[in-house]
């Protein structure tokens, strides 16, 4: 006899955010459902793995999904876990729907589930069955997360994290396991991009890591964090160029 199959509910909340969603099942690939409902978040699917092996599932999956919200709504975010619940014996999920309540409270006036609010869940959900059947690559997912982190850390790390977003760009588009002169030249071309585009962001993280050595880094920082916003937009813009090129519809 088989391992018996059971159905599990990981249970989390999202970050600090003034908004309040309304995402309910969508499909996120491998069998693998997403509900997002005023600031929580729950991924739920059947399986006969272990427990262990259905966790890292689950965690990669709300990991990426996360992180392609946050790209494609330009809204920072976050999510942990903290429950998680198993009904043994059972397959499938039909007529099971959960709700992120105390039991006397009634659900609150929320936007559609069609809103611009909530239509980049569904769309990072499809971007992750796309991960799951291989169209997205490993740099394509570093990329979207780098860029959250970015967003998260409000130190001058968001700069480093930033750029380390681009190069997982120019790595996927060229086709490299790292970065070259041919390399950023292959990006360019494809993405319409340009080295001064590209190069005050660049700039930034040199200095970040290098704990701004000299008075040109110190004065290449100092004019990132005036402009702040401007400069992690690159990263938003050459990110954006290769979702555009590769998954037209995210």
């Amino acid at each position: 006899m088989g391992n018996q199959a059971s159905t599990y509910f990981f249970i989390g909340r999202l970050g600090s955010s003034p908004l309040r969603f309304q995402v309910q099942d969508a499909d996120a690939g491998d069998g693998l459902r997403l509900d997002v409902y005023l600031d929580a978040i729950s991924a739920w699917g059947t399986t006969v793995e272990p427990f262990d092996t259905f966790r890292v599932a689950v965690r990669t999956t709300l990991d990426f999904i996360v992180a392609a919200y946050a790209f494609k709504a330009r809204h920072a975010l976050d999510y942990r876990l903290d429950n998680w619940v198993e009904v043994k014996g059972v397959i499938g999920n039909a007529g099971i729907v959960g709700r992120f309540l105390a039991p006397n409270e009634a659900p609150p006036t929320l936007p559609s589930t069609r809103s611009p609010t909530n239509t980049p869940w569904k769309l990072a959900a499809r971007l992750n069955r796309s991960r799951l059947a291989g169209g997205v690559t490993q740099n394509h997912v570093l990329a979207l997360r780098d860029y959250q982190q970015a967003m998260l850390d409000p130190s001058d790390n968001a700069f480093f994290f930033a750029w380390r977003a681009v190069e997982d760009v120019c790595r996927t588009v060229a086709n490299v396991t790292d970065v070259s002169a041919a390399a950023w030249g292959t990006m360019n071309v494809a993405l319409n991009t340009t080295q001064q585009m590209t190069q005050p962001l660049n700039d930034a993280s040199i200095a970040v890591r290098h704990n701004v050595m000299s008075p040109q880094r110190q004065a290449q920082l100092a004019a990132a964090r005036a402009n702040r916003a401007q400069t992690l937009n690159i990263a938003h813009q050459v990110v954006d160029a290769e979702m555009h090129r590769t998954f037209p519809w995210f």
